[in-house]
């Protein structure tokens, strides 16, 4: 394996008179710094550069790279709803967690999910069509899912709350919108 060094090159207009022999500076001849000014060179430099904040992931590729949300996403799937959370957005997907889904009796969990259309009505109450942060102290928030019923979040005893789920992670980014991680499944009110 060989190592590489990178050495710093300062550079300088060249001041380099011939008849004394002097010269302060060393000229770099490249033709695509020549004319530009230091903020034509830095818009360069930026447009060349990869997106350093944006997320690059959407929301079900961010889902799905946590491991954490299997269940969701295999009844995203089966409800048709995945192709909403495909598109541009924005979105907030208040996320039960494989855990979330495994606090709910079995045999309950079982007949929810051969039942589509209820399973559909539950995940979109989950959903929200715009960009919702976490909720301040003290200053409760409403948002509406897509399926037109209202959700509160809150700061309670020092946890992020949905209803009455407690949110474990908060603002997880994606390229078309939020997610907050839950811990229980959102029962419509």
């Amino acid at each position: 394996m060989t190592t590489q060094r990178a050495e710093k090159v300062l550079f300088t207009p060249a001041t380099h008179n011939a008849a004394e022999g002097t010269g302060d500076a060393v000229s770099i001849p490249t033709d695509s710094l020549r004319g530009q000014t230091t903020q034509e060179s830095r818009a360069r430099a930026d447009a060349a550069r990869p997106a350093r904040w944006g997320p690059k992931k959407n929301i079900l590729e961010t889902l799905a790279g946590t491991k954490r949300f299997a269940t969701l996403l295999r009844a995203l799937d089966e409800t048709h709803l995945a192709h909403i959370l495909d598109e541009a957005g924005p979105f907030t997907v208040f996320a039960p967690t494989d855990a979330a889904f495994a606090r709910v009796p079995e045999d309950e969990l079982r007949t929810l999910l051969a039942d589509k259309a209820r399973l559909r009505s539950l995940l979109s109450y989950h959903i929200v069509a715009s960009k919702v942060r976490a909720p301040r102290e003290r200053i409760p928030n409403t948002a509406t899912a897509i399926d037109g019923r209202k959700l509160t979040m809150m700061v309670e005893q020092g946890h992020y709350k949905v209803n009455d789920a407690r949110i474990v992670e908060t603002n997880l980014r994606a390229s078309n919108g939020l997610i907050h991680a839950i811990d229980a499944v959102l029962a419509p009110r």
